[in-house]
């Protein structure tokens, strides 16, 4: 009956594949995800700065600091801090994001100051500046 079917080819594919499930020689950019992001919520540190990135999950938390909208985006690896300042030309649609709203962003990844280094989750050490959701 299934004499015909064709085997599967899963390396044609991209394909999330868990950081901690794959050969710690490759690089990101030999083992590309799926359309929705490039990195995990949990992936992404100093190494990363000046990258640009694109990540999904969940908004945690929102916050609004003087213009400037600060988001905890979650997925099921961690949580990443992304922010949108009123000169992004995405801001009046970031504004309307609410909490467990599931969405995807690009942006670039940037260091924060050493004063604002947050030592409690992995990714405390770097921001992501939203360009797209």
């Amino acid at each position: 009956m299934f004499r015909d079917a064709q085997p599967l080819d899963f390396r044609a594919r991209n394909m999330c594949i868990h950081p901690s499930r794959t050969d710690a020689a490759k690089s990101i950019k030999e083992r590309p995800m799926h359309a929705y992001r490039s990195h995990t919520c949990a992936q992404l540190n100093a190494s990363n700065v000046g990258d640009n990135v694109r990540l999904s999950g969940w908004v945690h938390r929102i916050r609004d600091h003087g213009g400037v909208l600060f988001i905890d985006l979650r997925d099921h690896y961690g949580m990443t801090q992304v922010l949108c300042d009123p000169d992004s030309p995405v801001f009046n649609e970031v504004e309307k994001v609410r909490s467990e709203w599931c969405i995807r962003i690009d942006g670039n990844v940037k260091a924060r100051a050493p004063e604002l280094v947050n030592p409690k989750i992995p990714t405390g050490e770097i921001e992501v500046f939203i360009r797209d959701i």
